[in-house]
């Protein structure tokens, strides 16, 4: 993002991200904070240990029927470390091993990211596309994102005097409504929005409307920064 920002010779940006672009927003502000204007953050992800393996554990409460689907195959050794099961898997060099596992994984995840959902509207994802995203998460998750758990609230200081307006969908499941409410309480210059009838994905109704507002909004905070 730094080398983008410099080859594009931008002096300060309004970083806008969702999920695991929400904890890599915060995450470059608090490393380059003098570059950023602001920020417009959905469906907040902090990278916390208890963050990622709610998508793993913790989501089977509510899809209960889409979880077994994923893990069914494991025994109830491997299933009791699913991460470290799902990424031997994943990174696995046979696609008849990788692949199965990287559409079942991104079929739990989609199902569980829209809002009121119904499994069977869900389109399936091609080859490229699951394996990217699902070896990318199970890989990170693997490796704890390569941060210190609390690393993101650790650092608050660096960047909470910078505008962020957050767009949380009550019905996240995937980023619960309490991890943004965490990160509202550790950023003095924040709104949160808590958007009715929202899931995790920014093409729910609701969250894009409630990120067109945010824009709206963050450009009327930011417009002095532009005439001065």
């Amino acid at each position: 993002m730094e080398l983008l920002r410099k080859h594009l010779k931008i002096d300060k940006w309004l970083l806008c991200g969702g999920s695991w672009g929400s904890a890599l927003a915060i995450l470059y502000g608090q490393t380059y904070p003098e570059h950023i204007l602001g920020f417009i953050l959905r469906g907040i992800f902090l990278a916390r240990k208890k963050d990622y393996e709610h998508l793993f554990y913790g989501m089977r409460q509510f899809f209960p029927e889409i979880w077994q689907t994923l893990v069914e195959s494991f025994s109830p050794e491997e299933q009791a470390d699913l991460i470290t099961t799902l990424h031997n898997k994943i990174m696995n060099p046979d696609s008849s091993i990788h692949m199965p596992i990287a559409h079942l994984f991104m079929h739990y995840d989609t199902v569980a990211g829209t809002f009121k959902a119904n499994p069977d509207l869900i389109t399936p994802l091609s080859d490229t596309e699951a394996l990217s995203i699902a070896r990318a998460f199970i890989h990170y998750s693997y490796n704890n994102f390569f941060l210190t758990d609390n690393q993101l609230l650790n650092n608050m200081t660096k960047i909470e005097h910078l505008p962020v307006i957050i767009v949380q969908g009550r019905y996240d499941i995937i980023c619960p409504p309490q991890t943004a409410y965490d990160l509202y309480t550790h950023w003095s210059n924040a709104q949160l929005w808590f958007i009715p009838e929202g899931g995790h994905f920014a093409s729910d109704p609701s969250i894009a409307r409630g990120l067109r507002e945010a824009s709206d909004i963050m450009l009327s905070i930011l417009l002095p920064y532009y005439i001065k």
